[in-house]
C-alpha cells in the first residue's frame, strides 16, 4: 500500500518534532515488549523483528511520553 502526500502535507509533516525516548519491539504477539537500542525500520513494514511488523495498517505506534504515565 502506498500513501501519496500533497506537497503542503509534507511540509506540515516535516515541521513535526518529538524526541524518541524508547523502542520496544516483541518476538511475539501477546507479550510484553522490550526495550531495544537500535532497530531499523522498514518502509511498509515496520520495525524489523516486531511481531505486529507486516503489511497491515499499524506497523509502528508512536506514544506520548503522558500515555505511559498512565499505564505505568
Amino acid at each position: 500500500m502506498t500513501h501519496d502526500c500533497s506537497t503542503e502535507r509534507r511540509a506540515k509533516i516535516a515541521k513535526i518534532a518529538g524526541t524518541i525516548k524508547a523502542i520496544s519491539i516483541s518476538m511475539r504477539k501477546g507479550v510484553p515488549k522490550t526495550n531495544v537500542t537500535r532497530a531499523e525500520l522498514r518502509r511498509d513494514h515496520g520495525v524489523v523483528g516486531d511481531a505486529h511488523a507486516g503489511p497491515w495498517h499499524r506497523q509502528v505506534r508512536l506514544l506520548a511520553v503522558e500515555s505511559m504515565w498512565e499505564i505505568l
